[in-house]
């Protein structure tokens, strides 16, 4: 009897390993209207935590997965370079910038990507700071950082994501 239990549970294991052990797809590219096609959103190399745009290279750092929208239409945002289990979110301590942190149930790191009337083209809010916070480029800092304010409608606040 116990040489079959064993059998069974090592495969009902494997079994629920496969379903999670499935690799992560990092298809899109996303550009702010103020650099494309120069500058790519990526991840600092030395603080992992730290978005920002940087010259297009095709490095993991600057591939990105946007999940499937929510029930709700808000999605979250994955580097390759930092995996699954990390998410793009605004940060706790200061709601003007973002940060990436482990991926948790929580409103500061679901988006809305909010159509513009150019294609594959959005403004991008957060679910914690509501449709008049967008996500942007920083003023005066070489449109290489990252931060949330008021919408509008600048070039800064708008968004390109590329298959």
């Amino acid at each position: 009897m116990i040489k079959i239990l064993i059998p069974l549970v090592s495969l009902a294991g494997a079994l629920a390993l496969s379903s999670t052990a499935q690799a992560q797809s990092y298809p899109s590219r996303i550009f702010n209207a103020t650099s494309v096609p120069d500058k790519c959103l990526g991840i600092k190399e030395n603080d992992l935590s730290h978005p920002f745009m940087a010259k297009c290279a095709g490095y993991p750092a600057q591939n990105w997965a946007v999940s499937v929208p929510n029930e709700h239409g808000f999605v979250r945002f994955q580097s390759q370079r930092t995996g699954p289990g990390s998410c793009l979110g605004v940060a706790a301590a200061d709601t003007s910038t973002v940060k990436i942190a482990a991926c948790a149930s929580v409103k500061n790191q679901e988006w809305l990507l909010t159509p513009t009337d150019q294609p594959d083209t959005y403004t991008v809010t957060s679910q914690l700071l509501g449709s008049g916070v967008c996500l942007g480029i920083q003023p005066n800092t070489g449109n290489t950082e990252l931060n949330l304010n008021a919408c509008h409608g600048y070039p800064g606040q708008t968004w390109i994501i590329h298959q």
